[in-house]
């Protein structure tokens, strides 16, 4: 039985859990090969005894019987919601018992619920030791729980009759809708409403086509400006080069004849112009 049925049935079954009759957590599967909590038999033995008190005094005819008997007599007679409170109240005593923190513990790690029935299984027993004034006291504390809980049950399903309320009109209404929906198109005016949602998708895919090929063909001009730009100023950057060459090229040629009653010295500059100083 798993963790978080902690409690819902009578101690003398023998099933005993950390989790709490109200709880609704996951139980955590332990990686350690040893448990994280290890009830004491000192802790085990007064939580059985706890146990016994309260069922003992809550239902007396408990009283004496074998398992096989309060199964019988008591046992199957009781209801869940008897059965939750019953379990509440042996949660809350084992917490008392072992502390907040190990009841954490071994509520969430599989060994130390294994080592908690164990344990329990063998010690487990029948006697009871509670005075009329305790029993008064737990009987009320029992009564109240008891009666809040049926509450809270019977406003669970109160909301659970609702949701399904509001669940099969929505199915309802949604079947009606669909009835309604294929009666209509079955009809003249559905058939006429067809073919109109039809041109009109016909329609609508013909524009998008066209805008496709018009952006299509807008970017082919836009590339083809770019290359067209791109090669004017390669072509004008190849006519500037030629020009530079033919002019360096004319320098070149270029023989100065100094005049006779003149002194020059000439000189030929790295680009192959040639410079001359007169005297």
């Amino acid at each position: 039985m798993k963790l978080k049925y902690f409690l819902q049935v009578p101690i003398a079954i023998g099933v005993v859990t950390f989790l709490t009759a109200c709880s609704l957590g996951n139980v955590g599967n332990s990686v350690s090969s040893e448990p994280k909590f290890k009830i004491s038999e000192e802790q085990m033995k007064a939580f059985i005894l706890e146990g016994n008190n309260i069922e003992q005094c809550i239902y007396p005819k408990l009283k004496g019987l074998s398992f096989t008997e309060a199964t019988h007599k008591v046992y199957n007679k009781m209801t869940p919601i008897e059965l939750y409170v019953i379990g509440k109240l042996r949660a809350k005593k084992l917490k008392e018992i072992i502390g907040e923190k190990n009841y954490s513990l071994g509520s969430n790690d599989q060994l130390s619920e294994n080592y908690f029935l164990q344990m329990f299984n063998r010690l487990n027993n029948q006697i009871a030791n509670i005075n009329s004034k305790e029993c008064n006291q737990l009987k009320k504390e029992y009564q109240s729980e008891l009666g809040q809980t049926k509450k809270e049950y019977e406003n669970f399903q109160e909301q659970e009759r609702i949701a399904r309320k509001q669940a099969q009109q929505n199915q309802q209404r949604l079947e009606a809708e669909q009835r309604a929906r294929a009666a209509y198109y079955n009809s003249p005016a559905g058939q006429a409403e067809i073919q109109r949602q039809q041109i009109i998708a016909h329609q609508q895919q013909i524009l998008a086509n066209q805008r496709a090929a018009q952006q299509a063909a807008e970017w082919q001009r836009l590339n083809q400006t770019i290359s067209n730009g791109f090669q004017s100023v390669t072509n004008t950057m190849n006519q500037n080069t030629n020009m530079i060459n033919s002019m360096t090229n004319s320098m070149s040629r270029y023989q100065y004849n100094p005049p006779q009653n003149s002194s020059t010295t000439c000189y030929r500059l790295a680009t192959g112009i040639v410079r001359c100083n007169h005297r």
